[in-house]
Formats: structure tokens, sequence, C-alpha cells
């Protein structure tokens, strides 16, 4: 079954379509940014699949998406 978690993007794509993001940001704030801008509608789907709400700089941003690459997806422990 492809998913669009199936289609990586790697974190120089990923720097550059959040290149004048300002942080911290919303998920929904930087989904709505990231889909005006043009982003790849499966990027954007795997920001918001992100178990936080608050992104508070590119570096989270990028360990987020690869937390979601390697099937990590669980709510950090509080």
């Amino acid at each position: 079954m492809d998913s669009p978690y199936d289609q990586a993007v790697p974190d120089e794509a990923a720097a550059a379509l959040l290149q004048g993001v300002e942080f911290p940001i919303t998920k929904t704030d930087l989904a709505d940014a990231l889909s005006q801008s043009g982003a790849p509608g499966h990027f954007v789907d795997q920001l918001m699949a992100a178990p936080v709400e608050t992104f508070d700089s590119l570096d989270d941003v990028l360990a987020h998406l690869q937390d979601i690459e390697d099937g990590n997806t669980d709510t950090p422990d509080a």
C-alpha cells in the first residue's frame, strides 16, 4: 500500500521548503504556509502527523520528519 509517509523528503529539500519560516510555529500554521508556497502534499501530511502541536526550530521539524521516516509516530512521553 502506498502511503504519503512512504515518500520521504530529504533534509535538504525540507530545509529549502522551510526557508523563511519563523519559529516557533504551530503545525497548523506551518502546514498552511507550506501549502500556500506549493510544498508537496505528502510533505505537509508528514508534518501534520507529528505528535506535537508546535515546532520550535528547523531542527525540530527535521527530527520529527526523521521519526516519521523511521516509523516512530508515537506521542512523546509527558
